[in-house]
């Protein structure tokens, strides 16, 4: 190998990974980077460095999931705790840039914006905290998995 760079471990099972050249299709003589144990290979490219750069550039199943581990830690799902009046007809929750509440039998999920997300008639306080911690799991749930791709 005429380039000193260095091969990382292969992004998806760890294993070591090696320059490979042969004939190719688009090229006379192509490199790629290919994994001794899980035969994940890299794109065919003219050079070799460009085959290790493209090789070393993708995403680690290991840095993936250190991401999603600290993303889960960062926003976990916590139970919500309401702030209630009185008569128990009004609750409310802010979390973040979102405002949880229940007001006339309405459970509303309301963004900083003032933008509704959720609403739904429910019949009693206890069945609406149930439904808006179930909103919220699902809310964190979908914001690590945007956040990992």
């Amino acid at each position: 190998m005429s380039d000193k760079t260095e091969i990382k471990s292969c992004p998806a099972c760890g294993g070591e990974a090696r320059i490979w050249e042969h004939d190719g299709g688009d090229c006379a003589s192509c490199y790629s980077v290919i994994c001794d144990d899980c035969d994940s290979e890299s794109r065919n490219t003219t050079f070799e460095h460009e085959a290790i750069e493209a090789w070393n550039n993708q995403p680690r199943i290991d840095e993936l999931e250190a991401k999603v581990k600290a993303l889960e830690e960062q926003s976990k799902a916590k139970t919500l705790v309401w702030d209630e009046d009185d008569d128990g007809h009004k609750s409310t929750i802010m979390k973040g840039a979102i405002d949880l509440n229940y007001v006339d039998n309405l459970l509303r999920v309301i963004d900083y914006n003032g933008h509704i997300l959720y609403k739904e008639t429910i019949a009693s306080i206890d069945e609406a905290k149930q439904a808006a911690q179930e909103w919220y799991d699902n809310y964190v749930a979908e914001f690590i998995w945007e956040n990992t791709e």
